[in-house]
């Protein structure tokens, strides 16, 4: 739940971006700093905030069943190992 919300957060701001600079890609808004078609300040800082933004969404995303399973077990243990209750903490959620 946490996460989700995060990542879309996280697109909110690059829709901004793309609504900011009328662009369709980071790639695009880079390409206008460096043709001076768009003022490098603040724009090389929210290029740097794109490209960080979708690092953190692609990061973050389960990108296989597996993953999602190997972070699952984890979990499990990581629960285990500090007493507490996977079914408790999931019904406090």
């Amino acid at each position: 739940m946490f996460l989700e919300k995060e990542i879309r957060h996280a697109e909110a701001d690059i829709a901004d971006l793309i609504d900011r600079y009328n662009v369709a890609s980071k790639e695009e808004l880079y390409e206008r700093i460096g043709s001076k078609k768009i003022q490098s300040h603040p724009a090389w800082e929210d290029y740097i905030i794109w490209k960080n933004k979708e690092k953190y969404i692609t990061g973050h995303q389960p990108q296989s069943p597996q993953r999602a399973q190997s972070i699952n077990a984890f979990l499990c243990v990581l629960c285990a190992l500090c007493g507490f209750s996977i079914q408790k903490i999931i019904q406090s959620l």
